[in-house]
């Protein structure tokens, strides 16, 4: 939930040690109006996932386990004035938490979903 601008981070490693060291700074710019999935919990007889994005164009959807393992993967023109559908059969995921990945132009968006 970070407010519109650019946010810059790097990460701090301990070694069992003591020692540490940081990574280089990253710089993440956040819009005022990025992506959306929604909903996050898929229950009951659920089993459609919407995403809102703020560009129209072909961008690369795909679904992935916590682990990184991709799942699903497509490739779909999202925008307009319209929310793109992407169903999962609930009987084809196992309960858990998995994670939406929406890529355009080397720019991607990840939000993760829980499957009850």
């Amino acid at each position: 939930n970070l407010v519109p601008g650019v946010h810059y981070f790097r990460l701090k490693q301990v070694d069992e040690d003591g020692s540490y060291s940081y990574s280089p700074v990253r710089a993440v710019e956040v819009s005022s109006r990025g992506v959306r999935v929604f909903p996050t919990l898929l229950q009951g007889g659920s089993s459609t996932v919407y995403i809102e994005v703020p560009v129209s164009g072909q961008y690369e959807v795909s679904v992935l386990t916590i682990l990184g393992q991709v799942v699903e993967h497509r490739t779909a023109q999202l925008g307009g004035q319209s929310y793109y559908e992407l169903d999962l059969p609930k009987a084809e995921y196992a309960s858990g938490i998995y994670l939406i990945r929406v890529e355009r132009d080397g720019i991607a968006y990840t939000e993760r979903i829980r499957v009850e």
